[in-house]
């Protein structure tokens, strides 16, 4: 039985980022900075039609937490062996300081989703090995905890509005920017069996089998996340995935 913990603390200067359009935009009319307006292209009525704000050394990032490990390997008994290892990660801050019109804001992300992109409080992994011979079957634990979204519009205050709609976990009527939409905490588990078939041919060969997301879970629907209404950075692609391996090597 072995155990681990972290404790870690970063902090970034001059991190590599897009510079937000809407501060672009906030710039080029408050400042007339060049750099800022050159990079706004309209059409012909004067309505914009792209911001090229490409990636450059701006901002920062502090971030502190802890990291977790739990590693248990039995005896080897009758029937097989068994190996246990638990992961976890806790974070306890997670700030970001992006360039404004007026200088930097710092903005806290932890539990939040923002740009298509969440960082959860908490991540697990609970991985489960049995091995007996030339068997070993895996059987994967992943927990994401849940987070926190914005849930406006552009037609707040309209019959059509996400708040209005009942598309947010915490409506807020009297001020509809202010609604939240919570993505629940999500589990997946996934599968595997690997055999040892040993040497094939001069090769040492293994076949494999398994599935992803073995119970189908479905990611959180998620509404300011532009890729088909769920985060793609946090969360499985929505359905079973099912596969085999043949293994050669020397």
């Amino acid at each position: 039985m072995d155990f681990e913990f972290t404790y870690y603390q970063h902090e970034l200067d001059a991190t590599i980022q897009a510079l937000d359009a809407q501060t672009q935009l906030d710039r080029c009319v408050q400042t007339l900075d060049p750099a800022s307006c050159n990079g706004i292209t309209r059409n012909q009525v004067g309505a914009i039609n792209s911001f090229s704000n490409i990636l450059t050394n701006l901002g920062g990032t502090d971030t502190e937490g802890y990291d977790f490990l739990v590693h248990y390997l039995s005896p080897e008994w009758g029937f097989g062996q068994i190996d246990v290892q638990w992961l976890s990660t806790y974070v306890d801050s997670f700030t970001k300081f992006v360039p404004t019109s007026t200088g930097f804001q710092s903005i806290g992300l932890v539990g939040i989703e923002e740009n298509d992109s969440g960082i959860p409080r908490w991540l697990s992994s609970l991985i489960t090995n049995w091995n007996l011979d030339r068997w070993n079957v895996a059987w994967t634990m992943r927990y994401i905890h849940k987070i926190e979204e914005s849930c406006s519009d552009f037609l707040d205050g309209t019959p059509n509005s996400f708040a209005q709609l009942g598309l947010c976990s915490q409506p807020n009527f009297a001020n509809e920017p202010l609604s939240v939409n919570k993505l629940g905490s999500t589990v997946y588990h996934d599968l595997q069996a690997v055999f040892e078939i040993g040497d094939f041919g001069g090769f040492d060969t293994s076949v494999s089998f398994g599935i992803i997301n073995a119970f189908d879970k479905d990611p959180p629907i998620c509404h300011s996340c532009s890729l088909n209404g769920y985060d793609a950075s946090l969360y499985n692609v929505p359905g079973q995935f099912w596969y085999a391996r043949v293994g050669l090597s020397r």
